[in-house]
């Protein structure tokens, strides 16, 4: 009867092969949490450590010379001073690694999430069909569980044991383009089970995409925003077009922007602010004056703005030094304006987000305005949006 049920669960484990690997890399973003928590958490223990020590021998050579000298010297030894400013740099250094080691936790406690959703998300539209997947999707996981463990969980936890520095700021890149490639590869399968080529030629085009030349393929890059994602990029119902299932095309769209991202329409709204909003686009005629399910025609976002920002110098050498943040919480409305020039050729274009074209390599496309709306409330800062001429400030 054991041996049964152990035979059921490899199967359902080789059967739903996407599931496996999508849970294994939520799980795997899971572990670097708790392993960055415990190398942080020895750290500053041996930063500690090294603080008190450091207090020690001080207060012995100050002893030591008030003993020799019957008094304390007014001004300390050049190789006093050039100690006080090494000590400075230090804090710079660690302050700096504070802050990417803060940036590689969020990435890595968000990271599995978004991955979960977004595997929930097409399961549920598509069911066991999905689960089970594709030889592309199943080789790129895979690709992406090997990258994953073999950088940061490998570098995490031999920085827990040898005490070897780490560069937090290349762990963080890590993360990112680990989610992003998982995602993306996802994405990628839902594009191909919706739209099924014939049997011989889904093989052909399975074969030249798992061959595609090494050269051929763009190393991901990714700019790196002031901006902390807190929600799953999955919740904006991104969509590509169907051009962007082979191959070449799906490569190009990372280097560079696809012809026809916006309707001409739209990217003449972008150009002449001052130019009047018409209820239907006289390109591709697609309705521009657009409501909300509240039956309005705006979106409200919410974003914290940073109004000033201070570093208190710590006097303790053992303690890193404090940025303090002042936050507010503003409201801005996406306005149909906002819209209309974010909107693709065709009734069923969807929409491309402006804020991405100008300030990311990347961009996001997305099949409803109420998905593009969340999209900005997740993944732009509050600067970016509010340089946007047709994005109101209503803060009350």
């Amino acid at each position: 009867m054991e041996a049964e049920a152990i035979k059921g669960h490899n199967h359902i484990k080789q059967t739903f092969i996407i599931a496996t690997l999508a849970s294994t890399l939520a799980g795997t973003f899971t572990t670097g949490i708790n392993l960055y928590d415990r190398v942080n958490e020895k750290r500053k223990q041996r930063k500690l450590d090294r603080g008190q020590n450091k207090k020690i021998k001080d207060l012995e050579k100050r002893l030591n010379e008030a003993t020799n000298n019957n008094k304390r010297p007014e001004t300390p030894p050049p190789e006093k001073q050039q100690q006080h400013r090494d000590d400075g740099d230090d804090r710079d250094y660690h302050h700096r690694d504070r802050s990417h080691g803060r940036d590689l936790r969020d990435s890595l406690q968000s990271s599995g999430p978004m991955v979960q959703r977004e595997f929930d998300q097409h399961y549920a539209q598509l069911g066991p069909r999905f689960a089970q997947g594709d030889l592309i999707a199943q080789t790129q996981l895979q690709s992406q569980v090997i990258t994953l463990q073999s950088t940061v969980i490998a570098l995490l936890q031999d920085a827990l044991f040898t005490d070897r520095p780490i560069d937090m700021a290349k762990l963080y890149e890590a993360s990112e383009l680990a989610r992003e490639g998982t995602i993306q590869a996802l994405r990628d399968q839902h594009q191909r089970l919706i739209a099924p080529a014939s049997p011989p030629q889904q093989q052909q085009q399975q074969q030249q995409q798992l061959t595609l030349p090494s050269r051929a393929r763009r190393p991901h890059t990714l700019r790196r925003s002031s901006s902390t994602p807190t929600i799953s990029l999955s919740t904006t119902s991104t969509t590509t077009s169907s051009a962007e299932s082979t191959p070449s095309s799906r490569h190009t769209a990372l280097s560079r922007r696809p012809p026809q991202l916006f309707c001409p329409y739209a990217t003449h709204l972008q150009q002449t602010p001052s130019s009047p909003l018409p209820a239907t686009c006289p390109t591709c005629a697609t309705p521009l004056i657009l409501q909300t399910a509240q039956g309005r025609q705006q979106w409200k976002i919410d974003k914290d703005v940073t109004i000033s920002e201070r570093v208190i110098k710590s006097r303790d050498p053992a303690q890193l030094d404090e940025l303090v943040k002042t936050v507010e919480a503003r409201s801005y409305l996406l306005t149909s304006r906002f819209m209309a020039k974010c909107h693709r050729p065709g009734p069923e274009g969807g929409y491309a987000c402006v804020l991405c074209a100008r300030y990311r390599e990347r961009d996001t496309v997305c099949r409803f305005a109420e998905s593009l709306a969340r999209h900005v409330a997740e993944r732009h800062v509050a600067e970016e949006v509010m340089a946007d001429g047709d994005v109101r400030d209503v803060t009350r």
